[in-house]
This record gives structure tokens, sequence and C-alpha cells, in this order.
């Protein structure tokens, strides 16, 4: 799941960390889900989010389960996230949201691109499973942007909520059904006029540049642990987003090929879109 050179470096080098430092943090799959009620049709969460989100609420865990960035999240936030810049800019120019859009970040980690999202003028909410990650990315956004502690499976906030959500390098190490369930539910937050931008790794041909990254990065996967690794095989072995996103019965919209071929960001629609 992960990534984050400076102004000068390429999206396309990014891609050669894509998978390093997401190690066995399988953050957004591992807390206990909240209860939930609703119709058969599109479920409604017991949460009432603000109408525009506007400031920090950095909400305590519930349970005892060890953060799995507890111990990496500044050194992430230091060495990392700074080689996700260009991939940040690439993915906002694609999705390119309106003046005071609003924008949930799923998965949000330190908050490098919900301060980007914000600098681009967006009103924006980021959630996670890491508590240490949260604290960074508050002290980075301050009252700028409103983050929550929360699953992605079961967001904490109405249907049709928000103009834009986006995920960045995470789905691909949840298993399929985790995966989908996480995807539906940026779906039902995102207003039926909204965009989805995710950002993973992408199944085709490889530039040179792009065969080493791969190379890298399935070095990478192995790394993150046995579940983690046969997540992400499992992604790629099916056909990767495309085929996730077909099965949901979303379409892509826009696509922009990154990191020699290894990655790419969509911008996807759904049937009701």
């Amino acid at each position: 799941m992960v990534p984050r050179a400076r102004s000068g470096t390429s999206p396309r080098t990014q891609g050669s960390v894509a998978g390093l430092m997401r190690l066995t943090a399988h953050r957004m799959k591992r807390r206990p889900i909240p209860q939930v009620v609703g119709d058969s049709n599109r479920p409604s969460v017991t949460h009432n989010a603000p109408e525009r989100p506007s400031r920090v609420s950095l909400e305590c865990m519930t349970d005892q389960t060890p953060d799995a960035y507890g111990g990496i999240a500044r050194f992430y936030d230091r060495v990392i996230e700074p080689l996700n810049a260009p991939l940040r800019r690439a993915a906002i120019d694609l999705l390119n949201p309106e003046p005071s859009a609003s924008v949930l970040d799923v998965g949000c980690g330190t908050g490098g691109l919900v301060e980007a999202l914000v600098d681009a003028g967006a009103e924006v909410a980021g959630i996670d499973l890491s508590e240490s990650m949260l604290s960074i990315a508050q002290d980075r956004v301050g009252d700028r942007a409103n983050l929550q502690h929360g699953d992605a499976t079961n967001l904490p906030f109405p249907d049709d909520h928000f103009d834009a959500v986006t995920a960045s390098l995470f789905l691909h190490e949840l298993d399929p059904h985790t995966r989908e369930a996480a995807i539906s539910e940026m779906s039902r937050v995102a207003k039926p006029d909204g965009s989805i931008a995710l950002i993973d790794y992408r199944i085709g041909s490889l530039r040179i540049k792009g065969r080493f990254l791969r190379a890298i990065s399935t070095v990478a996967e192995r790394m993150a642990g046995s579940e983690h690794h046969t997540n992400w095989r499992t992604y790629m072995g099916n056909g990767g987003m495309p085929s996730v996103l077909g099965d949901l019965g979303l379409a892509i919209d826009r696509e922009k090929i990154t990191a020699g071929g290894n990655l790419a960001i969509w911008i996807v629609s759904g049937p009701s879109r």
C-alpha cells in the first residue's frame, strides 16, 4: 500500500517504492466495523457528517489492536511521503476538482494528498485506521481538513455526500471481498455526478523503467508478508483495477499511466453517474 523526490521527480520514479513501505500494515481492515443501519439497496450509517468537512476531528481508537504504523509513521512521513508528490499532482490534475469541492481521501495516511487537495482549494475529509498516521496528518493540515479514524468498508458519511473520493495505493493489499466493499463504500458516499480517483498497480505493457520498478515492487510485496503478498497476487492475477471495477459495475472515465506502466490513476464513474 504506499509510497511518497522532490518537485523535480517524475511520477514514474515513485513506483519503485509503491509497495515497499506498506509492509504488513493492512490498516484499512483490522478494526471492528461500526454498526450500520439501512435498507438493502443503499446502507445509511449511524454517524451524521457535517455538510462540508472543515475541521480536524481525530477520533480515538476504541480497542487495543496495535497500530500497524505506530513504529514507522514518522519515518514514512519524512522519507517516503515526499516521493509521492509527483503522483499526487498528477492525480489532482486528472481529477481537476472545482474550487470548494468536497473531497474524501480514504486511507489518507500522514495527509500528503489531503494537504495537496486543500491547497488546490477543496474542502477535504480524510479517514484512516492508523492513529499515528492521523496524528501526523493533523499536525500537517491543522484545522483545514476533517480527519477521522475509521474503516474503509464502513465510511462514517451519508450517501451522495462528496464531490470526489480518492484512494491511493492500498486497495491492492486487501482481500477481494474487502477491496470490493471499500470501493462500494467510496461509490456510496460520492455524489451521483461526482468522481472517484484510484491510484494503484496497473496490468499491461511496461517500459524498461516500468519493468525495473515492477521487479522492485514484486520484492517489496513479498516483504510485506504472506497475506499482503497473496492479496497483491490475486489482484494482479485477476486483471487489476479494471477487473475489480467491472465486477462492481463501475466505469473508468479516464486513465493516466505512470511509473513506466507500473502504476495508473483511474477516474471512475458508476451506473448512476
